[in-house]
């Protein structure tokens, strides 16, 4: 089943309506391909180098020569209808090149432009502070809106629902209370957004008040005029520049392939961190199934104790109970299957390779399920109760349709494979997933085939300092006719950080002999900073290993370790390490902490790797990528493995240096940086930093 994409911002339009240039607004006529921006106004470079309107609104102005560069080959871009890929390095101030010449190009042409990215706080930067000043300080009108996904909305008739409903629908009293905030809040808040709430609600109370795709009375509502979903939706259709993530534009993607849409038409799109929209897409251009998420549906409808569920709320809602205990034991049989086949059949990383795998009672147990709430929503005497069990018919029917395509394997070009947590009995963390082994040919017919511009920029896009855009281009489908350029950091790497290399200590594919040597340099380079450093690893077993050998000395050193997975979120994890301003704290982190991670000044001043970053290959997406590589008369790890890790590598040195202030060293434990061929084009891609080789 598809993931409902989220996004945690609010929308905020800027500005008022541009307008029209030349005609309709919505529709105007493009002007010729060369035009930088409206009548009269100068082009990208001029408005952001030293003479223009933006270094007069910034009062300290700091020229950027390679921020103008970036702007310039967006400029191009946009104008020869061409799609792009910029590297930008960390200072370069790539927010502004690419949307002053996107604002141009979208005012001009009356044409949204969309902008993607992967983190909330990027897209909190963009809306809440970039985009605000620029419309204050361009010589052109225009307007912004946060595009997210609609269950973020509150529904005013679901929760009209749900408050009549409480007493059938929710048995634990921190769920009625947190509806009643709910509900006090929904007459003040503006834009009726989870984001504005204080305190964040239980999945299951918000679930049942948030706006809904197939649940909306639309006109008939109501409430129509005061639905929050539709506000949005009415701000995003007047707006020049929608920001949104990259969840829902990939949903978007899959959806249009359906005939359906969530975005407004488009001609151009920019994707912001792009290195991440690969792997973002896969994942949505496949499917998932858990054991908790069937429960939840059906404990929605009727728990299985019978006093409560969205079923009592309903005069002879009871008459599906059949139903629901049989798709409740046909859950709990189909999932016990799926563990029982992982004990006994299944290869170690759990990859599904044949067909009709472990028996199936439970989609045709769904399919029934959605029949019988059907019948019952056509006896609903209220079209809004209506709409609400309709609701649940679909829900049953894409998860009936999910675990059908998994089982008998229905989607060429797809890889399966099962995800089974630590389930002490329990199979709540059971579930089977599917991805494209390739997600380019998708995203070429239906990305960049269909928008005239796709601006692809991060500070790791290359996996050379020259060209080294083959790569990241055949990941994401990108046609080769294509404007590219890789723009330096204005930060001197050579005197601001240090590389260490540890050339004598054994390779860490031999864990019994890398462990000691490679925890004694942690502690000395953790120590020498009394803290303020990050530990970057490859998997959770060695980051365990690495804790439990240098724990009691650091202990001794008053340094405490903030490890990853220990039941703090990465989001507390920084907050209290900033907090701190890294005093006498090391975090141990593994995949998140290697990219979207800015801690800025002395708090961080160390960063130790411990192994080049390679793809797990045992991982049923790795092995299936293996696979079709070699098929294709290709060589895996030239093609694949080693441009992954030197991305990636990428990404966890720029850690350290996030301003022109900053100062630290960089440590790597692994030696085949050094002692392998492959070595020198790993260190070739990285900033120039000075090299220290350490016996």
């Amino acid at each position: 089943m598809r993931k409902d994409p989220e996004n945690r911002d609010g929308p905020r339009p800027v500005g008022a309506t541009p307008p029209a240039a030349g005609g309709n607004p919505e529709a105007g006529a493009a002007p010729p391909q060369d035009a930088a921006g409206p009548p009269c106004v100068p082009g990208a470079v001029a408005l952001l180098g030293p003479d223009g309107p933006v270094a007069k609104a910034l009062g300290a102005y700091e020229s950027r020569p390679q921020q103008l560069e970036m702007a310039a080959a967006c400029e191009e871009a946009l104008g020869r209808g061409r799609h792009a890929v910029l590297e930008a390095g960390t200072g370069v101030g790539k927010s502004f090149a690419y949307l002053v010449p996107v604002i141009l190009r979208a005012v001009a042409e009356g044409k949204p432009a969309v902008v993607c990215t992967s983190t909330i706080s990027l897209q909190e930067q963009l809306v809440q502070k970039d985009l605000p000043f620029l419309e204050k300080a361009l010589p052109v009108r225009f307007t912004v809106a946060l595009m997210k996904g609609r269950s973020n909305y509150l529904c005013p008739r679901r929760l009209r629902m749900a408050v009549s409903g409480s007493a059938d629908l929710f048995d634990r009293a921190e769920e009625t209370e947190a509806l009643a905030r709910i509900a006090a809040w929904a007459k003040e808040t503006s834009d009726g957004s989870l984001s504005d709430l204080d305190e964040q609600p239980p999945f299951a109370v918000w679930d049942k008040v948030c706006s809904e795709h197939g649940n909306c009375l639309g006109r008939k509502c109501d409430l129509h005029k005061g639905c929050f979903y539709q506000a949005a939706r009415r701000a995003a259709a007047k707006a020049n520049v929608l920001v949104t993530n990259y969840a829902l534009y990939f949903a978007d993607v899959a959806l249009r392939r359906e005939g359906s849409k969530l975005l407004p038409d488009h001609p151009v799109a920019v994707f912001d961190e792009a290195h991440e929209a690969p792997a973002i897409a896969a994942e949505h251009l496949g499917h998932g199934v858990t054991f908790f998420q069937v429960k939840y549906l059906l404990d929605s409808l009727l728990s299985p104790s019978g006093r409560k569920g969205f079923l009592r709320t309903l005069e002879g809602g009871l008459s599906a109970e059949r139903p629901v205990r049989d798709a409740r034991l046909a859950a709990e049989a189909f999932f016990g299957e799926v563990v029982a086949w992982s004990r006994t059949r299944a290869p170690e990383n759990l990859r599904i390779r044949e067909k009709a795998f472990v028996p199936d009672p439970l989609s045709t147990a769904l399919e029934g399920l959605s029949g019988a709430l059907v019948s019952l929503a056509r006896g609903c005497e209220t079209e809004e109760a209506a709409s609400e069990m309709n609701r649940y018919a679909v829900r049953a029917h894409e998860l009936s349709a999910t675990v059908g395509d998994i089982v008998l394997q229905k989607t060429a070009g797809h890889v399966y494979w099962a995800e089974i947590g630590e389930t002490a009995g329990s199979l709540v963390r059971v579930g089977l997933k599917s991805c494209p082994i390739d997600v380019a040919p998708v995203l070429a017919r239906e990305l960049f085939a269909k928008r005239r511009s796709v601006i692809c920029t991060s500070a790791t896009l290359a996996t050379a300092r020259e060209g080294g855009f083959d790569y990241f281009r055949r990941q994401i489908g990108m046609p080769e006719a294509v404007v590219e350029r890789r723009v330096d950091s204005p930060f001197n790497y050579r005197e601001q950080a240090t590389l260490v290399l540890c050339p004598t200590l054994p390779e860490p594919g031999d864990a019994e002999a890398f462990v000691p040597p490679a925890a004694a340099k942690i502690i000395r380079y953790v120590r020498a900073t009394e803290g303020r450093a990050f530990v970057l690893f490859t998997s959770y077993g060695l980051m365990k290993a690495m804790r439990d050998r240098t724990a009691p000395e650091l202990s001794e050193w008053n340094i405490r370790i903030l490890q990853q997975g220990e039941g703090t979120s990465r989001t507390r994890m920084l907050q209290a390490f900033k907090a701190a301003e890294g005093a006498g704290l090391a975090i141990y982190g593994v995949d998140s902490f290697w990219q979207g991670v800015d801690v800025p000044g002395a708090a961080l001043s160390t960063v130790v790797i411990a192994k080049l970053p390679f793809p797990l290959p045992s991982h049923p997406l790795v092995e299936a990528t293996t696979e079709r590589i070699r098929e294709e008369g290709g060589s895996p790890f030239e093609d694949y493995f080693l441009p992954e890790a030197i991305l990636k590598l990428k990404q966890g040195v720029g850690r350290l240096i996030r301003r022109k202030d900053d100062r630290g060293t960089i440590v790597l434990l692994d030696r085949r940086v050094v002692s392998k061929g492959y070595g020198r084009r790993v260190l070739a891609a990285l900033p120039d930093f000075r090299i220290v080789y350490e016996d």
